[in-house]
């Protein structure tokens, strides 16, 4: 591991700030996911997206909010994860000489398991909303998705007939 002692490189302020970017733009696309939906282009790919997509404006509003709170009842339990911490681990894998392709594949286990946790958390906040809603609520909600898949179906078969072109 690289001496943290004294000034800070400017090159590595660089990093880090791509870093925290990088992982707001993230959290940015997630939480666009369940207030907007998916892009409206190509194919999607997020299992989880026509479910968000069909609720309501307030619903969407009302997951985020349980979302929000499983997240920070999570953290607050499990700690603070080490997420530039582990940015720095996959630089010094990357620069070392031999390469450290176990140590650079660690920290991707590592940041994809939590990017699994993650989901996972949301599924469950998912399943809890869906179950305490009532069965006129929930009979709505499935009218909405069923007409939020037949537009990802229809959008599918335009996708196919351009050749898998957007």
């Amino acid at each position: 591991m690289s001496d943290m002692r004294g000034p800070m490189r400017p090159w590595l302020r660089i990093v880090l700030f791509a870093s925290l970017a990088l992982n707001l733009a993230v959290a940015g696309l997630f939480a666009g996911f369940l207030f907007k939906g998916p892009p409206r282009h190509g194919h999607d790919r997020d299992p989880v997206a026509p479910y968000t997509r069909a609720f309501d404006e307030e619903q969407r509003g009302e997951v985020w909010q349980a979302l929000w709170q499983r997240y920070r009842a999570d953290r607050a339990a499990d700690g603070r994860p080490d997420v530039l911490g582990e940015y720095r681990a996959a630089l010094d894998a990357l620069r070392a000489e031999p390469f450290d392709a176990e140590g650079f594949g660690r920290v991707l286990a590592e940041q994809g398991a939590r990017a699994d946790e993650r989901r996972q958390r949301g599924e469950r906040v998912l399943l809890d909303y869906v179950t305490a809603l009532s069965p006129e609520d929930r009979a709505a909600y499935a009218d909405r998705l069923e007409v939020v898949l037949e537009e990802y179906a229809a959008r599918f078969e335009r996708f196919r007939k351009k050749g898998g072109r957007d």
